[in-house]
């Protein structure tokens, strides 16, 4: 469990270039290594999962949060909402 942000994408630190409208997360530190990228983590809020590729470091989030693409968050929430509460899995 944790707490999820969005970001504008473009060049990862797993070396893919991904699109705003890309499902797509960036790891925070704790949780992320090279082995977790391109795997695909599912993310649930208020009863909705979405599924989203890990492509991504996120160096400012703490353990447990994600920072996700614009579509994304915007599945869940309104953009200008910032952040919200999730949980994600494998």
């Amino acid at each position: 469990s944790g707490t999820m942000t969005y970001f504008n994408t473009g060049l990862g630190s797993c070396g893919w270039t991904t699109a705003d409208s890309d499902f797509i997360v960036a790891m925070n530190v704790q949780q992320y290594s090279l082995s977790v990228c391109g795997r695909t983590v599912c993310i649930t809020n208020g009863g909705k999962t979405v599924q989203a590729r890990v492509v991504d470091l996120c160096p400012s989030c703490v353990y447990g949060k994600l920072d996700a693409s614009p579509a994304v968050f915007s599945s869940f929430a309104d953009l200008g909402k910032g952040v919200i509460d999730i949980s994600w899995d494998y």
